[in-house]
């Protein structure tokens, strides 16, 4: 349709006008791309501090186990200098369980 309109007006360059037309639809898609991209990168974001928080909340839970339910296990079955070594090796930070989060 346009290329008729220009066809019969000499002030109009129809190869130009479809050029320009090109290169706005490139920019409306890359824009639209740009858009996929950045909702893509929420959601991973999202789903990292979802999986942070519980991986802290397990984090908390294991180190309660291993303070509490663990060692007062370990002293009724072993007695001594070697249940007060147990005790004391588990309240250490090297039992602490480090749980990392696969999202980056």
């Amino acid at each position: 349709m346009i290329e008729d309109y220009a066809e019969n007006n000499p002030f109009i360059n129809a190869g130009m006008l479809y050029q320009r037309h090109v290169e706005y639809m490139k920019t409306q898609e890359r824009i639209a791309i740009q858009a996929m991209i950045a909702a893509a990168e929420l959601g991973v974001s999202q789903e990292k501090i979802s999986l942070a928080l519980t991986l802290q909340a397990q984090k908390t839970q294991l180190e309660q186990l291993a303070s509490q339910t663990i060692v007062g296990e370990l002293q009724e079955g072993l007695t001594g200098k070697t249940a007060d070594a147990a005790k004391e090796y588990l309240k250490k930070e090297l039992f602490k369980p480090r749980l990392k989060n696969p999202v980056k």
